[in-house]
């Protein structure tokens, strides 16, 4: 969980880890080693998807203009997903398209540049191949 704030402590209620962080440096680097980010539309989803991290983001029924109403993309950031409530205030149909969309969820591929940046990043300059 990234949580912030007050509702950080409802993070020990999921199954997920607990890897926020205090400052935005850190919270884009953090967001980088993550295969997916879920969120509402708050910060970290525009974060992601101007990092290009793979994000899915849920709005709610009355969403933001930045927004389009219905569909899964978004002319904003090219590997976010969006996820409408069709009722206002019920979250049920939102997490159940997620859990059914996390089902086919495969990690990207790294890139050329992934493998790069791996290999200027590694201690000694080299990368396990196994």
């Amino acid at each position: 969980s990234l949580q912030q704030g007050p509702a950080r402590a409802l993070a020990a209620t999921i199954p997920a880890d607990d890897v926020a962080v205090p400052d935005i440096e850190m919270l884009a680097a953090r967001i980088m080693q993550l295969d997916l980010v879920i969120t509402v539309d708050t910060m970290v989803a525009h974060l992601a998807g101007a990092l290009g991290a793979p994000v899915w983001t849920m709005l709610h029924r009355d969403c933001d203009w930045r927004w389009p109403q219905t569909g899964r993309d978004t002319i904003w950031y090219p590997t976010m997903r969006l996820f409408h409530q069709k009722t206002a205030g019920d979250w049920t149909g939102v997490m159940e398209e997620i859990i059914e969309e996390l089902k086919l969820f495969r990690r990207p591929l790294p890139t050329r540049q992934d493998a790069a940046a791996q290999y200027q990043q590694s201690d000694r300059g080299d990368i396990d191949t196994r």
